[in-house]
C-alpha cells in the first residue's frame, strides 16, 4: 500500500515495503490506521505463490490454494490519494496473522482469508470466515 507519505512518514524509501500489514497491529499503525477504520476490502483470489528460505538463501515457491480450487479472499485495506501531479494513487494492502499449522513448515505469517461460497440473499455475495 502507499498511504500518503506526509501522513505517517518522511522515509521515501519504507512506502514500496508495506505489501503486508499485520493483522495484530493494522489499527495502531500511522501508515494503516485511517484505513484500517474506514477502508477494508476483501481481494479475490483461487492461489498464491508463498517463498520458503532454503539453505544457501535460495528461495523455493509454493502454490498455495483450496484443495477442490474453490475460490477465497484476502482481507485488504486500501488507499487512494492525490499525488503531487495530479495523479490518483490507488493501492492496497494484505492483512496477515500467524501461520496456522500448514503454513507454519513454509512461513511464519499467512494472509488473512476468508472462504467465498454461495447464499440466498438478495445481493448475491456471501462471505464465510474460515481462519482457524
Amino acid at each position: 500500500m502507499l498511504p500518503k507519505k506526509e501522513i505517517w512518514s518522511e522515509d521515501s524509501s519504507i512506502e514500496y515495503k508495506l505489501i503486508n500489514a499485520r493483522r495484530e497491529t493494522a489499527a495502531e499503525k500511522p501508515a494503516f490506521r485511517a484505513a484500517f477504520k474506514s477502508r477494508r476490502c476483501l481481494v479475490p483470489a483461487d492461489g498464491y505463490y508463498e517463498w520458503k528460505r532454503r539453505k544457501g538463501g535460495q528461495k523455493q515457491p509454493f502454490l498455495v490454494r483450496n484443495a477442490d480450487g474453490s475460490p477465497f479472499a484476502f482481507a485488504g485495506l486500501w488507499q487512494s490519494w492525490t499525488g503531487s501531479e495530479g495523479e490518483i494513487i490507488e493501492s492496497c494492502t494484505y492483512l496477515t496473522t500467524d501461520a496456522n499449522e500448514i503454513m507454519e513448515p513454509i512461513h511464519d505469517r499467512k494472509g488473512v482469508t476468508s472462504a467465498l461460497g454461495s447464499c440466498s440473499g438478495s445481493s448475491g455475495i456471501c462471505v464465510r470466515v474460515v481462519e482457524k
